[in-house]
């Protein structure tokens, strides 16, 4: 009988948990997308595990030191991608923009969150040089990108990255292979924006303009 309620207390939820499924409530409200839900639970949901099994003390905002978070981030940055290779800085970013807009929000609702976790510096992204093709050469690898085989889901979503990064550096331009895939480069845009905070959630609305969403 112990043994049971051991177990049982070991997997109870913490105080942090119901904050990020409180968090999770006000964002299926406003309402956000699918996609951006799986956003928060890979990468939020991905901390708050992370927290339980190297971290069990911390079980509520008042236990979270700044310590804690960089000591997630190093270890996130020194893991493994899906192919072996080093996880590229735009995921990193992307995975501290979420916690970032957690805090926040946590910040915000009345949590007791460190003010050096909210000042923690960002992710750094280095600046790549842009790789040029030949009018040739890209017609090529788009003729390769037949969406039977699957690849043209890649090359958007690497255009999409790429997208990323260039914005900013203060560019924010992308032209889509074709026009068939303009609304689907604009749904994945708006959904990168729309998790950094960036955007409103009834159009594409930025502070600086409002960008149609047939727009190429």
């Amino acid at each position: 009988m112990r043994v049971i309620q051991g177990t049982a207390a070991e997997r109870r939820t913490t105080p942090l948990e119901e904050a990020y499924a409180h968090f999770r409530l006000d964002w299926q409200g406003l309402p956000v997308s699918p996609a951006t839900l799986r956003l928060y639970e890979h990468t939020i949901g991905r901390f708050l595990r992370w927290v339980r099994v190297e971290h069990a003390d911390v079980r509520r905002f008042e236990d979270l030191s700044v310590v804690v978070v960089r000591e997630y981030r190093a270890a996130l940055a020194a893991r493994s991608g899906l192919r072996g290779k080093p996880i590229q800085p735009e995921t990193l970013s992307g995975s501290d923009r979420a916690l970032r807009t957690f805090f926040r929000w946590a910040s915000a609702e009345g949590y007791p969150v460190a003010e050096r976790i909210l000042t923690l510096p960002k992710v750094r992204v280095p600046w790549k040089e842009p790789t040029l093709f030949h009018i040739r050469q890209l017609r090529e690898i788009l003729a390769a990108c037949n969406p039977r085989l699957g690849d043209r889901d890649e090359l958007l979503a690497s255009m999409v990255d790429d997208w990323w990064s260039a914005r900013e550096r203060g560019e924010s331009v992308m032209q889509a292979p074709s026009w068939r895939d303009v609304a689907e480069l604009n749904a994945r845009a708006r959904e990168r924006l729309a998790a950094a905070g960036l955007v409103d959630h009834e159009g594409l609305a930025s502070a600086a303009r409002r960008s149609a969403a047939a727009t190429r």
